[in-house]
């Protein structure tokens, strides 16, 4: 009876391990997952992800600050850049306004053109003269109230086809009074920077007298008589002049630069 039992026991045991063998076997024969293979798997949600985004859809790249990202819907960038204002004379030219008077201040006189000598040329290397501070000969009286307004130069008055300026520099020497003044037409002309002292000096008239000696070549006409001395040189082409005048008025010695044509 015992040992009938045990053949039974026995015989059951073989019989259950040959049951349960193959799950084994599938169990141990199945690889465990790997750190590249689950990579592998998240590498490809992520490419499926970024996949499903729409090209060109705006704001997909934008960096956190980047000018712009706040605009209000329907906002559209200008396609050209806004015009520039047009400048303003902030000025009305037409009301003459006399300079204040000055007890030093000389009158505006223009000189007289020079007659050119027979036979006389210009020197070679003379710079034409053609233009008074900046301004071409011949241009217009309002013109020229305009640029000496907008170039920042001190307009003491204006009047009767005559603008008088303060302080203004030319040559290497700043003068106190320069007018510059218009034909009957009201086109530039010619101008006179003024210069006076209390005492005799002749020492601005002679340093700009060898200047434009050095510019002009010699001079086309030289006038001294006394203490009055008037000296002309032409421009390149003979036909814009200016001249230097020392000369003493009304208890003041004036040195006086003039540019005609």
């Amino acid at each position: 009876m015992n040992a009938t039992l045990r053949n039974l026991l026995v015989a059951s045991s073989i019989a259950l391990g040959m049951i349960l063998s193959p799950c084994a076997e599938a169990q141990v024969s199945r690889p465990a997952p790997t750190k590249s293979s689950s990579s592998s798997r998240n590498d490809r949600n992520n490419n499926n992800h970024s996949d499903n985004k729409k090209p060109g859809k705006p704001g997909d790249n934008k960096k956190p600050g980047k000018p712009g990202d706040n605009k209000k819907p329907g906002y559209r960038p200008p396609s050209h850049p806004a015009p520039a204002p047009t400048p303003r004379h902030g000025r009305n030219w037409s009301t003459p306004v006399p300079p204040p008077h000055r007890a030093y201040r000389p009158m505006a006189h223009p000189i007289p053109r020079p007659v050119v000598p027979h036979g006389y040329r210009p020197c070679p290397t003379a710079p034409v003269i053609r233009t008074i501070l900046g301004i071409t000969f011949g241009t217009l009286y309002h013109t020229s109230l305009d640029y000496f307004y907008h170039k920042g130069y001190e307009i003491d008055g204006y009047c009767d086809n005559t603008v008088y300026l303060r302080n203004v520099p030319e040559l290497g020497y700043t003068w106190p009074d320069a007018t510059v003044y218009y034909d009957s037409y009201g086109r530039l002309a010619g101008s006179q920077f003024c210069y006076s002292t209390a005492f005799s000096s002749t020492v601005r008239y002679d340093r700009l007298y060898s200047t434009l000696c050095a510019t002009y070549g010699s001079p086309v006409s030289a006038n001294w008589s006394g203490s009055h001395r008037e000296t002309v040189w032409y421009g390149g082409d003979a036909r814009g002049y200016v001249s230097l005048e020392y000369d003493y008025s009304a208890g003041r010695f004036y040195t006086i630069l003039s540019y005609g044509i």
